[in-house]
Formats: C-alpha cells, sequence, structure tokens
C-alpha cells in the first residue's frame, strides 16, 4: 500500500513537468502538496491550474490550503466559486463553514453547517467540528436573536450528532 501511495505521489510531483499544459496536472499537484502540508506550493500549483482552466478541484484545493494558511477571506471567495461550480459538495461547503466561524460570522457558519449535514457529511471528525461550531454559536443566541428562524434544523443537527457519538461510545 506504501508502494502506491508513494508511486502516486512521485506521479504528481513530475507529472507537470512532463505535461506543462496539462491543468489537471498541476491539480493533482496541487492537492498532493496540499495533502503533504506544504500550503505554499499547493496554493501556487492551485493558482497556475485555475489560470489554465478554472475547475471545481482546483478551486476546492486552493480554497482548502488558504483556510490551512489562516487567509479566511480568500479562502471564502475559492470555495464559493468552488460551490457555484459543484453546488453538492458537503466537504466544500464544511471548508467555508469553518472559514465564516474563524472569522466569527456566525449567520454563514449556521448556514453552511446545515447545508454540509444536508448534503450528507460522511467524515465523522468534520461533524463533531461542525457540531462544536453549532454549539458556540446557538449559544450567543437568545430565542429572539436566532438567525432565519432555523433553531429547530439546529436543533435536529445537534441531537442527530449527539446520537451518532452515543453509538460510536
Amino acid at each position: 500500500m506504501r508502494i502506491q501511495t508513494f508511486l502516486r505521489l512521485l506521479r504528481s510531483l513530475i507529472e507537470p513537468a512532463l505535461e506543462p499544459r496539462s491543468p489537471e496536472a498541476y491539480a493533482r499537484r496541487g492537492m498532493a502538496r496540499f495533502n503533504d502540508g506544504d500550503d505554499e506550493r499547493a496554493i501556487a500549483d492551485f493558482k497556475v491550474s485555475i489560470r489554465m482552466n478554472p475547475s471545481f478541484a482546483a478551486y476546492h484545493g486552493r480554497g482548502g490550503a488558504l483556510l490551512g494558511k489562516c487567509y479566511f477571506e480568500e479562502a471564502i471567495a475559492d470555495l464559493t466559486v468552488a460551490i457555484e461550480l459543484n453546488p453538492s459538495s458537503a466537504e466544500t461547503y464544511y471548508l467555508r463553514c469553518i472559514a465564516y466561524a474563524r472569522l466569527r460570522d456566525a449567520d454563514n457558519t449556521l448556514a453552511d453547517a446545515i447545508v454540509a449535514d444536508r448534503l450528507g457529511l460522511r467524515d465523522a471528525e468534520a461533524r463533531h467540528e461542525v457540531k462544536a461550531l453549532l454549539d458556540a454559536a446557538v449559544s450567543g443566541w437568545s430565542e429572539g436573536e436566532f438567525p432565519h428562524g432555523l433553531r429547530e434544523e439546529v436543533k435536529a443537527f445537534l441531537d442527530a450528532a449527539a446520537r451518532e457519538k452515543e453509538r460510536k461510545d
């Protein structure tokens, strides 16, 4: 298994040199660098890919890398474009939710958390983080201040997350 991972990484690193006009090659290398924690170089590769051919994968990847570098507004901009290109990506809504939360934008954090959940955010750690963000957001609002009349939806989300945690324990 490690050999396959190594070969995929190696291919993603040399592919842009072999295919310098391939935006997909730059996006794949950007994702490999992002997964390896090299956000700066990942951002550069995604930038080249976007310049050549704007795609969901490139905007999503660069948005995640920008989020990792704490460039929250820029991450939100890229993730918003990614959502326009693929509105059914729960992970993209989740990433944008995190960026909004870091900017203390409770309304948008809440809205994206609910959409991510509705779209079927599968990662248990991500669901736990969304729950924690929602708990923090809800604790700051009184009954009359709760935005957009979403109290019931948030309560249902939090209850489902609690049931999921109980099943695991």
